[in-house]
């Protein structure tokens, strides 16, 4: 989880051009599988939302399985961050 809540502050962070955010709270955590011993994982972050000052950033896990060369969705995690100064960003809507 760490992990994933750090990936989303470097999105909001590359989104905000530097400017300082901070976290607010996790809207939703959706589980779809498993991670078992020995998988590999992969974690991917996209801002999906900004309105004023807050951002929603969707984070995806996904486990390796290294035999099979594949990959499958185990987690979704949507994290809102907003500026430090509550100042306007640059709006996003999906």
């Amino acid at each position: 989880m760490r992990e994933m809540i750090e990936l989303a502050w470097f999105s909001c962070m590359k989104l905000s051009k530097g400017q300082e955010v901070r976290f607010k709270d996790i809207q939703d955590v959706i589980f779809h599988e498993p991670v078992e011993v020995g998988n590999g994982l992969v974690v991917d972050s996209v801002v999906s939302y900004v309105e004023d000052c807050h951002m929603v950033v969707r984070v995806v896990a996904s486990k390796l399985h290294f035999e099979k060369q594949e990959s499958v969705k185990t987690c979704e995690v949507y994290i809102i961050f907003e500026t430090m100064d509550n100042s306007k960003l640059t709006q996003v809507i999906p």
